[in-house]
C-alpha cells in the first residue's frame, strides 16, 4: 500500500523510506534524520504491516537456527531483538504478527533515543510514532508515540481520522496532523 494513499496525501508530500521489516541501520537512520534536521519535518511515522514477508522469513530462520542468504542476513540480525522479545514474552496469537508489532515499537524507540532526534523529541518539535497497518481492514493502529489528542490515520480512501491513544506523553508541541509530513521548502 503506497503511504500517499494510506495517509491521503499527494505524491511527493511524504518523505518515504522503505526497509524490510522496518530494519534500521546507519544509512537509514541518517536518511530519517534528514527530514527533521534539515527540513523541519514534525513527524516520523514508523509503519509496519500485517503479514510482512521480511519479518516472516527472519522469524522462521531465527526459530530454526538458520541464516537467511546474502544481504538478507543483515535484515535478519536487525530483527533479532524483536524475535528475542517475542520469544521471551511468549504469549498467544501469531508470533510473526507479535514480532512485527515488537519491531515497530523497537524501531520507534530507537529513533526517539537517536542523538540527533532525541532533543527535538524532548522539545516537542518532532514526534516519532509507530503504527501497524492491517491488510485485512485497511486501518492503521497506532502502537506507540501518539501525543494526547492526536488523530490516527484513517483507512485508505475514507478521509476521516479517529482520536488515537496517548501512549507517549513526552512530546509537548503541536505536531502536524499525522496524515501530513511536510518536507520544508522544495529546492
Amino acid at each position: 500500500m503506497p503511504p500517499e494513499l494510506l495517509f491521503d496525501t499527494g505524491l511527493g508530500d511524504l518523505y518515504v523510506l522503505r526497509t524490510g521489516g522496518q530494519a534500521v541501520g546507519p544509512v537509514v537512520t541518517g536518511s530519517v534524520e534528514f527530514g527533521p534536521v534539515t527540513g523541519g519535518t514534525p513527524l516520523v511515522f514508523v509503519l509496519g504491516h500485517q503479514r510482512c514477508g521480511a519479518i516472516d522469513a527472519a522469524y522462521k530462520a531465527l526459530r530454526d537456527g538458520k541464516n537467511l542468504p546474502g544481504g538478507l542476513r543483515a535484515v535478519q540480525q536487525a530483527l533479532k531483538p524483536a524475535y528475542d522479545q517475542v520469544a521471551k514474552e511468549g504469549g498467544t496469537g501469531d508470533p510473526v504478527d507479535r514480532m512485527i508489532r515488537a519491531q515497530i515499537k523497537l524501531t520507534a524507540d530507537d529513533l526517539r533515543a537517536n542523538a540527533d532526534l532525541a532533543p527535538m523529541v524532548k522539545k516537542g518539535s518532532v514526534v516519532v510514532v509507530g503504527g501497524y497497518y492491517s491488510l485485512d481492514t485497511g486501518k492503521v493502529e497506532v502502537l506507540t508515540g501518539a501525543p494526547a489528542g492526536a488523530a490516527t490515520p484513517s483507512p485508505a480512501g475514507t478521509g476521516s481520522a479517529t482520536p488515537g491513544p496517548s501512549t507517549n506523553p513526552e512530546p509537548s508541541g503541536t505536531p502536524a496532523p499525522m496524515g501530513t509530513m511536510p518536507m520544508g521548502t522544495p529546492s
